[in-house]
């Protein structure tokens, strides 16, 4: 049987970054969800904004202006966000997944530190025990 040791310390970082991660991802997917509603696909690598300027799926969504003139975006990044992961709504099953892999990874960390806890007692009962004989 293979056995794998990860000390606390490495758990803990994975935990900050997992949940650095999908807070960024939530809050990602809620400033989609208020722009969405303003972006059509067009022809092949053509994104159409509603309205103004175009907008930006990259770093975070960004609406576009507030003209009324419909303006096309030749971005390739917000092209590929936008079929890989907003029209095939990837971006929700992302979301949970990052989310569920941080609940995971804070539940084995307290798991295994409070274990760890527990195993410093009894080592410290068990020599105190000795210690009086």
């Amino acid at each position: 049987m293979l056995s794998i040791r990860i000390n606390s310390k490495a758990i803990l970082i994975l935990l900050t970054l997992f949940i650095l991660i999908s807070l960024y991802i939530s809050y990602y997917v809620f400033l989609l969800y208020v722009q969405i509603f303003c972006v059509n696909l067009g022809k092949i690598g053509e994104l159409i904004w509603c309205s103004g300027g175009p907008g930006t799926f990259f770093p975070f969504p960004r609406e576009s202006g507030y003209e009324a003139v419909i303006f096309p975006s030749y971005s390739l990044i917000d092209y590929v966000i936008y079929v890989l992961f907003i029209s095939t709504s990837l971006i929700y099953l992302l979301l949970m997944v990052s989310w569920a892999i941080t609940l995971l990874l804070a539940w084995y960390f307290v798991v295994k530190v409070s274990s760890n806890g527990l195993r410093n007692k009894e080592r410290k009962i068990v020599q105190l025990s000795h210690g009086n004989d």
